[in-house]
């Protein structure tokens, strides 16, 4: 009669141990899953900062292009050099943060950059 008792308790404790050792393993898989994702939502968000960073400073070029060709006055073109200064260092940036993307994004960020530099030439003619 006390042979069988460990067996009855045995199997119901390996039993837990396993379901508890499942759980776990599938937590684990989980969070490993929800923080590749975080990285992810991490790494668009500074794209979109450095894109919208990169935005405000074509428009200040503009502004700055603007200003000095309605009145002449040199001190309009403070806004374009600071933009134009800023802007290859925000190129850069967006160049890392692309690195390493599919091609068809690494193309569309190449085609900005050109935009860019484009977009400087034509003010730089201008002023």
């Amino acid at each position: 009669m006390f042979k069988t008792k460990p067996t009855r308790i045995l199997l119901p404790v390996a039993l837990a141990v396993l379901l508890v050792s499942f759980v776990f393993v599938v937590t684990e898989m989980r969070r490993s899953q929800i923080m590749q994702e975080a990285t992810g939502i991490q790494r668009s968000q500074e794209r979109i900062r450095l894109l919208v960073e990169l935005q405000l400073l074509m428009t200040d070029a503009e502004t700055g292009q603007r200003g000095y060709m309605l009145t002449g006055d040199a001190s309009y073109l403070k806004p374009y050099t600071q933009a134009k200064e800023k802007t290859n260092e925000y190129l850069r940036q967006l160049q890392l943060e692309y690195n390493g993307s599919p091609l068809e994004v690494q193309g569309k960020a190449s085609k900005l950059m050109e935009l860019v530099g484009a977009k400087f030439a034509e003010i730089d003619t201008t002023v």
